[in-house]
């Protein structure tokens, strides 16, 4: 499906970019452009978060944590987070706990 990636931690000058998102069994593949795909195992995850910072609260947003890198991505509505989340957090996939 269609998330919004936002590149570093709370940068203002960044901008939110659509990426194709597919969660195909140990692995998501997104689409930085139309050439171009980039993969994050599922077994790397080690957990899924609302973006809730205080004042920084992001509606629709969700963060993934991974060892190497974290991801914020934003999606089209309140009702497309929650099946993202359960999708790919490491305890509904049988991998890690919290």
């Amino acid at each position: 499906g269609q998330l919004k990636e936002k590149k570093g931690r709370w940068k203002f000058l960044e901008r939110w970019k659509t990426r194709y998102f597919t969660l195909s069994g140990s692995q998501i593949t997104y689409s930085k452009s139309d050439s171009r795909k980039e993969t994050l195992p599922v077994r790397e995850i080690q957990s899924v978060k609302a973006v809730r910072k205080g004042i920084r609260d992001i509606p629709k947003a969700f963060e993934i944590f991974t060892t190497d890198q974290n991801y914020v991505l934003k999606a089209k509505g309140q009702q497309n987070i929650e099946p993202w989340v359960q999708c790919i957090h490491p305890s509904s996939c049988g991998q890690g706990s919290e």
